[in-house]
C-alpha cells in the first residue's frame, strides 16, 4: 500500500512540475517597454518582442492604438528572424484611420530558402509613434500568428502595453 501511495505522488509530483515547466517556457509577444509616460510631442518608440519561442520560421500580427493620442510614423523590421537569414518583412497596413477612434498596424514576416528556424528571444519589429494629444492609450496585439519551419502553429502569449502622455506646461516667466 505505502508503495502505491509513492508512486502515484512521484507521478503527480513529475505531471505538475511538466505543467509548470510548460508554463514558463510558451511563447510570449509582447511590447516593450510595456508602459511609459511622456510629453505631447515626443516619439514613443515601441518594440515587439518575442520570448522563449522555439523553431520560428514567421509570424504575423495587428496592433490596435487610440488615433486620437497616437500616429503611427514608421516600422522597421527587428533583427530576430532576420539574424537566420533573408526575410520577407511586410508592413501590410499602417492605417492611422482605421476607424473613428483606433489606427491599426499589420505586418508579417517570414524567413526565405532552406535556413534554420529562429528559436529563443528578441525584437521582430520597431515601431515609433507621434504623440499628437494628452490621454492614454492601450497598444494591443491582435490575431498574433507564430509559425515553425513545418508551417504549424506555436501557441503563445501576448501581452500589450499603456501609455500616457501629458501637455507640457509653461512656468510663467520671472518679472
Amino acid at each position: 500500500m505505502n508503495k502505491k501511495i509513492i508512486i502515484i505522488s512521484f507521478v503527480i509530483f513529475l505531471s505538475l512540475t511538466s505543467i509548470i515547466f510548460a508554463q514558463d517556457t510558451i511563447a510570449k509577444v509582447f511590447l516593450y517597454p510595456s508602459y511609459a509616460k511622456k510629453t505631447v510631442g515626443s516619439t514613443l518608440t515601441v518594440n515587439v518582442n518575442i520570448a522563449n519561442v522555439t523553431k520560428l520560421y514567421g509570424y504575423d500580427f495587428k496592433l490596435y492604438y487610440d488615433n486620437r493620442i497616437l500616429k503611427a510614423k514608421n516600422i522597421t523590421e527587428g533583427t530576430f528572424l532576420k539574424n537566420q537569414g533573408s526575410t520577407f518583412f511586410r508592413v501590410k497596413e499602417m492605417n492611422n484611420t482605421y476607424n473613428s477612434t483606433h489606427g491599426r498596424i499589420w505586418i508579417y514576416s517570414i524567413l526565405l530558402g532552406p535556413v534554420s528556424p529562429a528559436s529563443g528571444s528578441g525584437t521582430v519589429a520597431v515601431i515609433d509613434f507621434n504623440s499628437i494629444r494628452a490621454g492614454s492609450t492601450t497598444i494591443n496585439l491582435y490575431d498574433t500568428k507564430l509559425v515553425s519551419s513545418s508551417l504549424g502553429k506555436i501557441n503563445g502569449n501576448t501581452i500589450g502595453g499603456y501609455y500616457e502622455f501629458t501637455s507640457i506646461t509653461k512656468r510663467p516667466s520671472a518679472v
